[in-house]
């Protein structure tokens, strides 16, 4: 074998190599977390608000979610909040932060950086009415940060009520991850913002079709 077709080979293996170095990375920020199952003991609703941040709330770039969508979600969600602390019902925030070396990198290329850890915009939306403790994910699943599913435990809780953006995205794998888990997980529809709504109706009659549930915000508390 000459010289040259050994220089050859070595450079397709490097760029496959490296594609498939990069697919692999990439593939936990895609899928949902698995874990413990829940309790048979388990009873109780928690509300869970996930990455209402204002680098995706407040955001004026190509990726912007319609400013009618976000203003429609932040209403929603602090109705919800103020009714699950008069009901005595936990209310948990989630905040995204890629701080892993993948993470990274995707929100870099695909977003030009939203939610990238240390950026002043991973703060909650200043409109958000706040009434429970905050928790940073890693990655899409609000599951891959051990101190929310250690609280969640704590909580003793059995269904999560589901609610922020994108529903396309961090949401459903947050819905999934609770589900692997043994959560009953219900949607609250205007609770949700999305900027992909063709692929959030597929995927939400998914979940549907695993047990998940949709129901309106008045109803959305009730067990």
């Amino acid at each position: 074998m000459t010289t040259k077709w050994k220089v050859l080979i070595i450079v397709v293996l490097f760029i496959v190599g490296s594609f498939v170095t990069i697919a692999v990375g990439l593939y936990p920020l895609a899928v949902p977390t698995s874990g413990d199952r829940i309790g048979s003991d388990a009873d109780g609703t928690a509300l869970v608000v996930i990455d209402i941040q204002e680098d995706f709330t407040r955001n004026e770039g190509p990726n912007a979610f319609e400013q009618a969508d976000v203003e429609r979600l932040i209403k929603t969600v602090n109705e919800l909040t103020l009714r699950a602390e008069e009901s005595a019902i936990p209310v948990v925030y989630l905040r995204q932060e890629f701080s892993t070396f993948f993470g990274k990198l995707f929100t870099q290329v695909m977003t030009g950086g939203l939610g990238l850890e240390g950026r002043p915009g991973n703060r909650l939306d200043p409109a958000l009415e706040v009434r429970g403790p905050q928790f940073v994910k890693p990655i899409g699943d609000g599951f891959s940060s051990p101190d929310f599913e250690a609280h969640l435990r704590e909580l003793n809780v059995s269904r999560l009520v589901v609610v922020g953006l994108d529903g396309a995205a961090c949401v459903q794998l947050t819905a999934r991850g609770a589900m692997n888990r043994g959560y009953a997980v219900t949607f609250v529809e205007e609770g949700i913002v999305t900027g992909f709504p063709e692929d959030w109706q597929e995927i939400r009659d998914d979940l549907v079709s695993q047990g998940a549930r949709v129901t309106p915000p008045n109803s959305a508390l009730d067990e």
